[in-house]
């Protein structure tokens, strides 16, 4: 995977102004990220094609990037780690809303974001109930929990459970976001519950 690439998803954009303004070298950070990003794809080669295609893009580049951020920021990394991936969620966020403001894709939020395979090779669900206006499923193994306790940074899950909060919080006034559990914040499941308003 091509550094330049991850710079560009939009959850590590911010990262290049946060070195700007650290004063760090964005070549010399590329580098050591390179260098710490290369071997953790290499061990999940053989993953499965869904669970590389979440390790690949998103977790083991996250991971990468806050562990070169400890290197040259150890007190504050997660603060500037949480300050990036935030950025990228409420840009996720604003891309919601704006194709929610099409009842079809609204409609459709239900049916669409409810899993398909309870076992699909990356997360593993318990489907709780379905009908065409609400969906509750909890997730029950999470590779970002397991990843990020593995390669000793689980402080970061947190993160990511907050950044669902930004992304699918404040969606469109009819859909309701109602997941109150995580497994990042200690709990047993990820209660995930979505309700849509009649118009």
């Amino acid at each position: 995977m091509d550094i330049q690439s991850i710079l560009l998803n939009p959850h590590f954009v911010r990262l290049r102004f946060i070195l700007e303004r650290e004063n760090v070298s964005l070549s010399e950070f590329e580098h050591d990220l390179q260098e710490t990003l290369v071997p953790l794809l290499e061990e999940h080669k053989q993953d499965n094609a869904v669970l590389k295609e979440e390790a690949y893009h998103y977790i083991l580049p996250a991971i990468a990037v806050y562990r070169t951020l400890r290197r040259y920021s150890p007190d504050a990394a997660i603060d500037l780690f949480r300050e990036m991936w935030f950025y990228g969620a409420e840009l996720g966020a604003e891309r919601l809303r704006e194709k929610a403001e099409d009842s079809e894709f609204l409609n459709a939020w239900i049916m669409n974001v409810t899993p398909k395979n309870c076992d699909a090779g990356a997360f593993v669900f318990e489907i709780i109930r379905q009908t065409q206006t609400e969906t509750e499923y909890h997730v029950k193994s999470c590779p970002y929990v397991r990843l990020c306790a593995y390669y000793g940074c689980p402080e970061i899950v947190t993160v990511f459970c907050d950044c669902d909060d930004i992304a699918f919080g404040h969606i469109h006034p009819r859909l309701i976001w109602g997941r109150t559990e995580t497994i990042g914040r200690g709990d047993m499941v990820c209660n995930f519950k979505y309700t849509l308003l009649p118009e």
